[in-house]
């Protein structure tokens, strides 16, 4: 609306904020003193008259002089001063319109000192109030300001002669607001991530901003959750896995905090890489109010799978910042994933890990994800070099097996018509693991 007003000409704009006035009782002087410079512009008389005006009423600084003067001069005087400003507005012949901002933050005696205004002091000829609030909490306010119990009275209604009621926004708005500020941290190199990557990661939000994310504030503030918290750790997340956990941290802070002890998660028994996924495990009785984000991370059928995801033994913690200063880092791991990385420098990166079993075990945990990356000839052929130079350093049984099986699905087919038996992947998994 106030872009449209911006282009016609018999239009004055006035933006008034009473929050930014030092006291309640500088409101009122806040907003004459802007709007005397306001019609200033347009009448050279303008802001002298408006002084006189703000002495009539007692809103100048020297209250003790004013006072005086209001009861040397009386209301008559006062209206007639009032008088002066709407024949200003006149001559200048354009309409005031004037935005409030903010004014369901307002405390109700700051409420109360801004409705002064649009109903005597400052209600002038040809000037119009416009403002953006909550009704119902408004209300709630001056009801509670005024000492009503009861807090059923509309107390705004007597001073706004028309309302319209805002139509509640279509989330694809909002999600288009959230894009745009995670591209604006993109750009400016606030998070690494490529607007290529923001893309990828939304859709997996999109089911819950309807629900969580209603308002544009609550956008905002979410998004300035991700601002502060991901550049910590994004290296070490999957963005999605961080978009829904950083959800949850917004609308339920307490049950953030009991995700990241463990209490709606399990760790899944199996054997290899299997044993370190977290699945949902929800005690019978308990009904957490993020369910259903919870379901979307954490179900074996909605759950997605690899080194970075949330369901990750070792990666879990990176959404919490709690996990143990001795964790390899993903950036760090990153570094031996160079297809040109000679045996001499592959060595010479894990070697200081491998004296830590922890930082042992993420090595390990890390190189048995991989093979979810690939993606062709190229990559698995990577893979299978990550596989035995890590396996040249580390003992382990689990990099023995999978780099083995690897190799033998790759012919599953073929061992299908030597033997003439099915032979599934499954079961030649299982085959390897027994001998």
């Amino acid at each position: 609306m106030k872009n449209y007003l911006l282009t016609c000409k018999d239009v004055i704009i006035i933006d008034f904020s009473p929050r930014q006035s030092a006291a309640v009782q500088d409101i009122q002087r806040d907003f004459l003193f802007e709007f005397g410079k306001s019609l200033a512009i347009y009448h050279s008389g303008a802001q002298k008259v408006t002084e006189r005006y703000m002495h009539a009423i007692g809103t100048l600084p020297d209250s003790l002089w004013a006072a005086r003067v209001i009861g040397a001069i009386g209301s008559r005087d006062v209206s007639e001063k009032r008088k002066e400003i709407s024949d200003i507005i006149s001559e200048i012949g354009k309409r005031v319109i004037v935005f409030v901002d903010d004014f369901d933050r307002l405390t109700g005696e700051e409420i109360q000192e801004v409705l002064k205004l649009i109903d005597k002091n400052a209600a002038f000829k040809g000037t119009f109030y416009l403002t953006a609030y909550d009704k119902t909490h408004t209300n709630s306010v001056i009801a509670s300001y005024q000492g009503d119990a009861t807090g059923t009275r509309d107390y705004t209604d007597k001073y706004f002669n028309l309302e319209v009621s805002v139509p509640i926004r279509y989330s694809g708005r909002y999600v288009g607001i959230l894009r745009e500020y995670l591209y604006s941290l993109s750009d400016t190199k606030i998070i690494g991530c490529s607007h290529e990557e923001i893309e990828s990661a939304l859709p997996r939000l999109y089911p819950f901003m309807t629900k969580y994310l209603s308002t544009v504030r609550d956008v905002k503030r979410f998004a300035n959750l991700i601002s502060v918290y991901l550049p910590q750790v994004e290296h070490d997340v999957s963005l999605e896995d961080f978009l829904l956990t950083t959800l949850i941290r917004y609308k339920f802070p307490d049950e953030y905090v009991r995700l990241a002890r463990h209490e709606f998660v399990a760790l899944r028994s199996g054997n290899g890489i299997e044993k370190k996924t977290f699945i949902l495990n929800i005690l019978n009785g308990d009904k957490p109010n993020c369910k259903d984000i919870l379901d979307a991370l954490f179900s074996e059928k909605t759950a997605k799978k690899g080194y970075r995801r949330v369901t990750h033994q070792n990666s879990f913690d990176h959404y919490f910042y709690d996990y143990d200063v001795l964790d390899l880092q993903f950036k760090d791991l990153s570094k031996i994933l160079d297809a040109s990385i000679t045996p001499e420098d592959f060595r010479k990166i894990i070697m200081p890990w491998l004296s830590n079993d922890r930082m042992k075990s993420d090595l390990i945990e890390f190189v048995l994800s991989y093979e979810q990356s690939i993606k062709g000839v190229d990559d698995a052929k990577r893979y299978l070099r990550l596989f035995f130079l890590t396996r040249t350093y580390c003992e382990s049984r689990d990099l023995y097996i999978a780099s083995l099986s690897y190799l033998l699905e790759g012919n599953v087919e073929e061992n299908i018509k030597t033997f003439k038996k099915k032979v599934t992947q499954k079961n030649l998994r299982g085959s390897l693991r027994r001998h």
